[in-house]
């Protein structure tokens, strides 16, 4: 039978989301949710009272699901984080929020992702909601993005959740859907659209109005965007671009996406998935240990240096946190785009896996090379201490003679 996707409407039907959902999450991925309830098996939220839930079956078995709160049918979650006022007269009406989004991880190449995700855009195009919210984290960014999500504001901390991306979809911005070839489109034109939501947009979102992704941007663009990267300067490339032609370069960065952070933003957070490799295009980032003590900074990453390439490469757990300093633009190349890149360009995909070790190699020696300075430093000074030692021990010995 083919894949079915409906809404679940019987309390049956929501049980069996909220038994896929703890699955998904506190099984398969080993994440913690504030609402799991482990003895019955399911993550059932407060916000799935008034939303609309759907769900993909393959021959009756939950494979997928995703949650829609319609904001003038009650209640939604976050609605201060996501600055939602900012979108009045849209606000509250015409606004909702897209959550708890997962695919069986036997199904994630399928079109199961993309069956519910437009399911719930007809949706929203049904009931004339102009504005639908998300929030991501940095490695999910480039798939929205492809949808026609786009960015409006920098990261966001949620209680209970992960640090991450808040975006946005006009749901009537056909020009913008044709652009990037969005999925959404084909159905978009089946309703009547208008440019009255991009007028808005541009007007009081001017800073992110006219932010493309990377894979939609043309060679002019791209020049403009990302010049200090294209020409190689002695000094200045960053190690994981080196050896790279122009073409070679434009190709990487073309699968690569930009993420905004203000001051303080997590980026990444110790034990997280290692799912990114990072570049520092703008501020600073500091790599951080939290210890019970209390907090330190490890070290600061500044621009055209990366982080992340461990749990990239090894698809492990990040080692350590890391936090904009300031506001920070980061570059970031998810794993899902570099396998797409190993798939269409090997060699050029196996160059990069090249100097990313080289960098790890380079600094792992300096580490090590750091320590065994330190430990050098330590050792003179314990032997210094052991003579001074030495000599107030001659010289107490000294003195309590002449006393007596």
């Amino acid at each position: 039978m083919p894949i079915k996707i409906r809404q679940a409407l019987s309390e049956e039907d929501k049980d069996r989301v909220f038994r896929f959902r703890y699955k998904a999450y506190v099984e398969d991925l080993g994440r913690k949710q504030h609402y799991a309830d482990h003895k019955k098996k399911t993550v059932k939220e407060p916000f799935d009272a008034n939303a609309i839930l759907f769900m993909a079956e393959d021959n009756g078995e939950v494979v997928g699901t995703i949650r829609t709160n319609i904001k003038s049918q009650g209640p939604i979650e976050f609605e201060e984080l996501y600055e939602l006022e900012n979108f009045e007269p849209y606000y509250p009406d015409k606004v909702s929020i897209t959550t708890k989004f997962m695919v069986s991880k036997d199904y994630r190449k399928s079109y199961v992702a993309a069956m519910l995700s437009t399911t719930v855009y007809v949706l929203l195009r049904e009931m004339a909601i102009e504005f639908d919210f998300i929030t991501c984290e940095p490695h999910l960014v480039r798939l929205y993005q492809q949808m026609g999500y786009r960015f409006y504001k920098g990261s966001i901390q949620r209680q209970n959740y992960r640090d991450s991306i808040p975006l946005v979809l006009l749901t009537s911005d056909t020009n913008y859907f044709q652009m990037i070839k969005s999925p959404f489109l084909r159905y978009a034109r089946k309703f009547q659209n208008s440019s009255n939501t991009w007028l808005f947009f541009r007007r009081v979102f001017r800073e992110y109005a006219y932010l493309r992704p990377n894979f939609a941007l043309g060679e002019e663009q791209l020049w403009s965007n990302f010049g200090d990267l294209l020409q190689e300067r002695p000094g200045s490339t960053p190690v994981f671009l080196e050896g790279f032609s122009l073409e070679e370069r434009k190709l990487l960065i073309a699968k690569m996406e930009i993420l905004h952070y203000s001051p303080n933003s997590f980026i990444v957070k110790k034990g997280d998935d290692g799912l990114g490799m990072f570049c520092v295009l703008k501020g600073q980032v500091e790599a951080i240990e939290i210890t019970a003590e209390g907090e330190f900074v490890t070290d600061l990453i500044y621009k055209h240096e990366t982080f992340g390439e461990l749990g990239f490469i090894s698809s492990t757990p990040h080692k350590r946190t890391y936090r904009a300093r300031n506001n920070t633009k980061i570059l970031v190349l998810n794993k899902t785009e570099f396998q797409r890149l190993e798939k269409a360009f090997p060699q050029l995909a196996l160059k990069l896996l090249k100097n990313v070790t080289i960098l790890m190699i380079k600094r792992y020696t300096q580490k090590s090379e750091a320590l065994a300075a330190a430990r050098s430093t330590f050792t003179s000074l314990s032997e210094q201490m052991q003579n001074i030692n030495h000599i107030l021990s001659h010289f107490d010995s000294h003195i309590n003679t002449h006393l007596e």
